[in-house]
């Protein structure tokens, strides 16, 4: 215990009420509203100085003060070691690390060395002093802060004569302070992608969380409570098994760490490109490599250590390693499925499952697919196609009746044709020619036609084609009514079994229509 966490009035009332009053240490942290164990540590404090009460006649509140803590009296403090608290900072940042453990090493190596409460309070001390106060702790291995810098790099394109404005991407990992910047043309996912991918293979490694500031490219909505991550950053979270936690909105302690990386980029590495001449992005990030690499050398004054050595020495073993399958960039977007139960991706149409028709459906498009997700369910992975205004449709995606009707051609129909008979064969050959250029439009004849041989046998319709041919009358209603009539009965044990080639020799067959 320190003075700092206990005025010297409560420690001399504690000292009274319990050898003077004789109360449980219970009792006296509740009457002057301190925690019981820092009633017990004054007391135990107390016992082995000797004191009782009432104290000594004529003590001041310095008097108790050093008679209780000697620790942090001017004239004994440098009569022990203090640790090396850069030191001790630095071994703070390793994972399992805690001021308990290295207190513990420190008695090992000094052990007539201050106590647990004076090292940490001495340790709290000197972060104040050195303005090294972590409003959040940052293990190894644990965090990257992610962001654009304000400030831009423009650029001359020599196609157009423009001037542009590259934007400077910075991540920086959160114990070491290792930073790594990329210029790129936008600020769109997909380059906010590009950057991490770039980024993950500088370090070598990744992070278990990634903390981005609340742009388009990451956060879709921002909330504080839920935000709602962009679905490609979402996806690409997942590919390397890392946790999206975003900073909050107005709350810039959530993001010191890339806010203090943005302001030295711009002091190391901006300020020093903004008399040079560009005329492409790939001369910006040319020009940046050697400027981030002279800022991780830098030996920082108050840590003692470069960005890389702390790095290098507490932040890279920490990291996972990166997958071994590269990730696959993809865009999404959210369509709506049209009455013909197709949705629009990139100017081609896919087909869904009919029954989704009207409703909104999330799309994953990459270079070589498209799939389409319903109530976070896939239901539908097509091949890209690069063909415009078309559509890629799979059969099973129909309903049956269009399965059906898809299903027919004019070759399977004179296929069906000759199963009942040579003159049937004919017939729907004959209404097919007539339909010519476009036989679909008697698909609907041919099929009622043949469906004839279910309310009469296939013998008879073929009769009925028979006198339908002779008479020149090749059409449905006048076949059903050859049917319907009787008239077919004379023909029909004449027709029995007589191949189709030798009813008309002229006919084109099947292979007509491939």
């Amino acid at each position: 215990m320190a003075r700092e966490r206990i005025a010297m009035s409560k420690v001399i009332e504690i000292l009274r009420l319990k050898f003077g009053e004789n109360r449980s240490e219970r009792e006296i942290a509740q009457s002057i509203s301190v925690g019981k164990s820092t009633v017990h540590d004054v007391i135990v404090r107390a016992t082995a100085a000797g004191i009782r009460w009432p104290l000594q006649e004529n003590w001041s509140e310095s008097d108790a003060r050093h008679a209780l803590f000697p620790g942090l009296s001017g004239s004994k403090q440098g009569k022990r070691p203090l640790p090396d608290w850069a030191y001790v900072r630095k071994e703070l940042m390793k994972k399992g690390v805690t001021l308990q453990l290295l207190w513990e090493e420190y008695r090992e190596d000094y052990p007539d060395g201050y106590g647990l409460t004076q090292f940490c309070d001495y340790y709290a001390k000197w972060e104040k002093e050195s303005r090294l106060v972590m409003r959040q702790e940052h293990r190894a291995g644990e965090k990257t802060f992610l962001d654009f810098s304000g400030l831009t790099v423009p650029w001359l394109n020599l196609e157009t004569g423009e001037i542009a404005e590259a934007q400077i991407f910075l991540g920086v990992l959160g114990a070491s302070n290792y930073t790594f910047a990329l210029a790129v043309a936008d600020q769109t996912t997909e380059s906010w992608v590009e950057c991490h991918l770039a980024m993950n293979a500088f370090f070598g490694g990744v992070s278990r969380v990634w903390v981005p500031d609340n742009l388009k490219a990451a956060v879709t909505k921002a909330c504080i409570y839920d935000p709602e991550i962009n679905p490609t950053y979402r996806e690409l979270a997942r590919h390397y098994l890392v946790a999206v936690i975003p900073a909050r909105a107005r709350k810039p302690k959530d993001k010191a760490k890339v806010e203090i990386g943005v302001r030295i980029a711009q002091m190391w590495i901006l300020a020093r490109l903004r008399k040079m001449t560009f005329t492409s992005i790939a001369e910006i990030n040319a020009a940046i490599r050697p400027l981030l690499e002279a800022l991780n050398n830098k030996v920082m004054r108050k840590l003692k250590a470069s960005r890389r050595d702390l790095f290098e020495t507490i932040e890279r073993p920490a990291l996972r390693q990166l997958p071994e399958v590269a990730f696959e960039l993809s865009s999404w977007r959210t369509a709506k499925v049209g009455p013909d139960y197709h949705i629009e991706a990139g100017r081609h149409y896919y087909s869904v499952p009919f029954q989704l028709v009207g409703k909104d459906v999330e799309v994953r498009m990459t270079k070589s697919s498209v799939e389409v997700f319903y109530a976070g369910k896939r239901v539908a992975t097509h091949r890209r196609s690069t063909v415009l205004h078309k559509a890629s449709t799979l059969p099973e995606h129909r309903p049956r009746n269009h399965r059906e009707l898809v299903e027919w051609t004019p070759e399977r129909f004179v296929g069906w044709a000759k199963e009942h008979g040579p003159h049937v064969a004919i017939a729907i050959e004959t209404i097919l020619t007539r339909a010519n250029p476009h036989p679909e439009d008697a698909f609907r004849t041919c099929f009622a036609t043949l469906r004839l041989a279910k309310t009469y046998s296939r013998n008879e319709l073929d009769a009925a084609c028979e006198i339908a041919i002779e008479e020149n009358i090749i059409q449905l209603r006048s076949i059903r009514s050859i049917l319907q009539t009787g008239l077919h009965k004379n023909k029909t044990v004449k027709t029995t079994n007589i191949p189709y080639t030798e009813i008309h020799e002229n006919i084109r067959g099947d292979q007509y229509y491939h």
